[in-house]
C-alpha cells in the first residue's frame, strides 16, 4: 500500500445505550477519525431515546448522534439500510463500524447476550466496503 493511498473512511460507532461500555468504541473510533464519525442507535422506544440524546449531549465527546427509526423494533434492517445509503453517496469509501461486544464472566453466558451483535456482524460481513471492528467490554462480577 502506497503512503498517502488510502480511501475516506467513515466511521459508524453503533450505541445501545450511554454507559461505561461505549466509552471505548468511541475513543477507538476517535482515534481513526475525528470528522467522519457518528454515534448510531435506532429508536425503539420514545422514553430512551430521550434519555439518550441527553446522555448523549454530555458523554458523546462531541460526536454527533444520528438516530434511526424503527418501527418494527428491528436493530439489523435499520443499520443496513441506513449503510446502503452511505455505500450509494460515497461509492468507494470504506465504512468502519464500530461495535461494542459485552463480555460476560463466564463463556456460556455469551451465548445468552451476543445474539444480537453475532447477526449484525455477520451482515455487515457481507456488504461491500465495510469493515467491522468488535470492542470487547468485559463486564464486572
Amino acid at each position: 500500500m502506497c503512503t498517502g493511498c488510502t480511501a475516506p473512511t467513515h466511521v459508524i460507532v453503533l450505541v445501545s445505550g450511554v454507559h461505561r461500555g461505549v466509552v471505548p468504541p468511541l475513543q477507538y473510533g476517535l482515534s481513526l477519525t475525528s470528522d467522519n464519525i457518528r454515534g448510531l442507535y435506532i429508536d425503539m422506544d420514545a422514553e430512551s431515546t430521550e434519555r439518550i440524546k441527553t446522555n448523549w449531549a454530555q458523554w458523546g465527546s462531541g460526536v454527533e448522534l444520528e438516530i434511526l427509526p424503527s418501527p418494527y423494533r428491528s436493530l439489523i434492517r435499520p443499520i443496513r439500510e441506513y449503510i446502503h445509503r452511505m455505500e450509494k453517496r460515497s461509492h468507494d469509501d470504506v465504512v468502519t463500524v464500530v461495535l461494542p461486544e459485552f463480555i460476560p464472566n463466564r463463556w456460556w453466558q455469551n451465548v445468552l447476550h451476543n445474539q444480537t451483535a453475532l447477526a449484525l456482524k455477520t451482515m455487515l460481513l457481507c456488504t461491500r466496503n465495510v469493515v467491522v471492528v468488535s470492542v470487547p467490554y468485559h463486564l464486572d462480577h
